[in-house]
């Protein structure tokens, strides 16, 4: 229990980010239909900031285009032109035509057609319908027609004449997940006889209507199993006219994983026999030639040779248009000539079964180092890195989708990073609040407003952890307390006379950025720089004694008036290293500092008594003062319980003392500690004649006793035998 109450902070997070996992786990799993829409945009996202690549060059479009319809008129053109066109192509070297169109009612433009409407023997006339029948069955399988399927009971029924026997198909489980349909909308008898084999020209979007995935394979009931135009187009490819070509779909109770073409091509695809489509770019990024230059053999018409190419069009006219990831009005036949072009290149993008498994590992990832992060750096920084592990989370997908063609879902681990980094700021928030409070607690009534808005700012377990560091330590006390008290007489007013005196002392200090550290009956203690560092804390020190002397002759004023008497007070400041942390017994402690250069500040406040000082510093201090102060030397001291000596100073706060007899006395010190007794006992008893002060009578008095005893070894250091 000790444990965890010492590490609290730690199990909080690790129970966030238990929470955490176990909630997007939960989400990723079970509401998938409220995220793969947000995921997909996403990815197009992602495909608009790759931006185009360049297909194979394999794949041609041969365009109906606006072109082609202002010379030739207006779509459904006659057979008879659309019969010259495919013979074109082929005769232009193409390697396999694939039709995305379907000539499903006969040409009312033909002859034949017109001679029956109009009664006449349609015998003696051309059959435009049969003359593209003829094509088709002449150049046989190269070319490749296209049907729809469909759900609507209003349409055709299936016939085996549409192709389906073309390939051998085999179900290796997760056949029940494959698109199914119910009827076609073939081409009329006469070409669908004529047609070697056909592809569907279903492209299923997405709920919004963009086309991200295609089906290549879909499935009926009754007739089996259908190929897409691009997928038959490539079996042809394959060397066998598209016969004999086994098709195997893979797949487990969960759905397809992947199709398998002869032993030359694996499709990896999702659990609907769907590819997400790898596309190059916006549309026109194949090559486009006018039907026009093929129909009149022109230069463009040589762009066809050993070439697959798709009949289709982009004439805004006739609605074959497709948003995209990369395009909202893609004609689609560059959809089917994209599909062609990653079966060719064999670049698809992957939807492995493995892709959930990769995803919780990420999502777990993902909050665990997103929860330690900004569970330990400073709250300055999480924003910067969150912003960082975003990019990083992008740049991840980036690399998987594009250099790896893997795809797994981004938002869920997207949205892990994004609730891990609210609920750890906000816990860091409340534990930071808590820590506040600890800190006000602690230090409100020791410290300044500046010191504790810095406190505040960190955490007080380790604020509260013993180090070693320099400090200025200061000791107050009032002079003849115990007569003051006698005098007093009541505790009442005794406590009131202490409060009169306490309150702007301590303001003083904490205006001065100093840490009181306790009180001692009538006497004060603090320090500088600590809890926080502060570069001038000497001065800081030197600087609270002086205004608390001069504040005290102000405040005398009123407390004689009241209480029939007048306080003064010793101060004394030692800089040194001590040691300063949370000190005491497990159920009652207090931050505090001890060490020999605390004992050292007390036993210089007791020195004031002796020589009469108002304010007495070491050596140490004196060396770190950068302010300027009238300072003069007091003397060499062996405090009880040090052999080395210490020098003192005392800092003049009293104006009657001027600069002249300041010199003055330094002179008589100096021939003093050169051992010349009697020339310094002269400048002594003329200061002491002057000005009356203890100290000039205390150095009267040494030399006096060293040439009254001249056989005593003279020693200039002051050897104390009392605290």
């Amino acid at each position: 229990m000790n444990f965890i109450k010492s590490h609290s902070k730690i199990w909080i997070h690790i129970v966030s980010v238990l929470v955490i996992s176990l909630a997007m786990f939960v989400i990723y799993l079970t509401q998938r239909e409220y995220y793969e829409h947000t995921d997909s945009i996403i990815r197009d996202y992602m495909f608009e900031l790759r931006g185009e690549i360049e297909p194979s060059g394999n794949v041609v479009i041969v365009d109906i285009d606006e072109k082609s319809l202002l010379k030739y008129g207006q779509w459904p053109w006659s057979r008879d032109l659309v019969a010259k066109l495919i013979d074109n192509i082929m005769l232009s070297g193409a390697y396999v035509t694939g039709l995305d169109m379907v000539f499903a009612e006969e040409d009312k433009r033909s002859p034949h057609t017109i001679a029956k409407t109009l009664g006449i023997d349609p015998l003696k006339l051309p059959n435009y319908d049969a003359l593209l029948a003829d094509i088709f069955s002449y150049y046989n399988s190269l070319v490749v027609g296209g049907i729809f399927l469909t759900n609507s009971r209003e349409v055709q029924s299936f016939d085996d004449a549409t192709g389906a026997e073309s390939s051998i198909y085999i179900e290796r489980g997760g056949y029940n997940h494959l698109i199914n349909f119910q009827s076609t909308i073939p081409n009329i008898q006469t070409i669908q006889d004529s047609l070697y084999s056909n592809g569907f020209l279903n492209t299923v979007p997405d709920k919004d209507g963009t086309v991200r995935s295609v089906p290549i394979v879909m499935k009926s009931k009754t007739t089996g199993i259908y190929p897409s135009l691009a997928l038959e187009i490539y079996k042809v490819y394959l060397g066998k006219n598209g016969k004999d070509v086994t098709v195997t779909i893979e797949g487990t109770e969960d759905g397809v994983e992947g199709i398998y073409i002869d032993n030359s091509l694996y499709i990896p695809t999702d659990r609907f026999g769907r590819i997400l489509v790898n596309y190059r770019g916006k549309k026109k990024t194949f090559e486009y030639i006018s039907a026009l230059d093929v129909i009149e053999m022109n230069e463009g018409a040589k762009k066809l040779n050993e070439r697959f190419v798709f009949l289709g069009t982009s004439a805004l006219g006739l609605f074959d248009m497709r948003p995209t990831p990369f395009d909202s009005t893609m004609p689609g036949v560059e959809i089917h000539a994209t599909v062609l072009d990653n079966l060719l290149m064999d670049d698809f993008i992957t939807a492995s079964p493995d892709a959930e498994t990769i995803v919780l590992a990420l999502i777990l990832f993902v909050i665990i180092i997103s929860v330690t992060l900004f569970a330990s750096i400073h709250e300055y920084l999480s924003i910067p890195l969150f912003i960082m592990m975003l990019y990083a989370l992008y740049f991840f997908n980036y690399e998987l989708l594009f250099h790896y063609h893997f795809v797994i879902n981004i938002i869920i681990p997207l949205l892990s990073l994004i609730i891990s980094f609210i609920v750890t700021i906000s816990i860091n928030f409340i534990l930071t609040s808590s820590q506040k409070k600890v800190a006000m607690h602690a230090f409100a009534k020791k410290v300044s407003p500046a010191v504790m808005d810095d406190l505040i700012q960190h955490d007080t377990e380790g604020l509260l952890i013993p180090i070693e560091r320099e400090v200025s330590v200061f000791f107050s006390d009032i002079r003849s307390f115990t007569s003051i008290s006698e005098k007093i007489g009541s505790p009442k007013k005794l406590i009131k006379l202490l409060n009169t005196y306490m309150t702007p002392m301590v303001d003083i200090i904490i205006d001065e950025k100093g840490t009181v550290d306790k009180f001692i009956g009538d006497a004060i203690m603090a320090y500088w720089n600590a809890p926080i560092e502060m570069p001038n804390h000497a001065d800081n020190a030197v600087r609270s004694a002086i205004k608390q002397i001069e504040t005290l002759q102000k405040i005398n004023i009123d407390i004689k008036k009241e209480f029939g008497i007048e306080i003064e007070i010793g101060i004394g400041i030692n800089t040194g290293v001590a040691t300063i942390g949370d000190m005491g017994s497990e159920g009652r402690s207090d931050y505090t500092i001890i060490g020999d250069h605390v004992n050292l500040a007390s036993r210089l406040e007791g020195l004031t008594k002796q020589y009469k000082a108002k304010i007495l510093i070491t050596a140490d201090t004196k060396d770190r003062l950068k302010g300027k102060y009238t300072i003069r030397s007091i003397d060499l001291v062996k405090v009880k319980g040090k052999k080395k000596a210490v020098s003192i100073f005392e800092i003049i706060v009293d104006k009657n003392i001027t600069d002249d007899e300041i010199q003055t006395y330094e002179k008589a010190l100096a021939l003093y500690r050169d051992e010349k007794i009697k020339e310094s006992l002269k400048i002594f008893q003329k200061l002491y004649e002057n000005s009356n002060y203890l100290l000039y009578d205390i150095y009267i008095k040494r030399c006096k006793y060293y040439i009254d005893n001249p056989d005593i070894s003279f020693d200039v250091a002051l050897t104390m035998t009392t605290k």
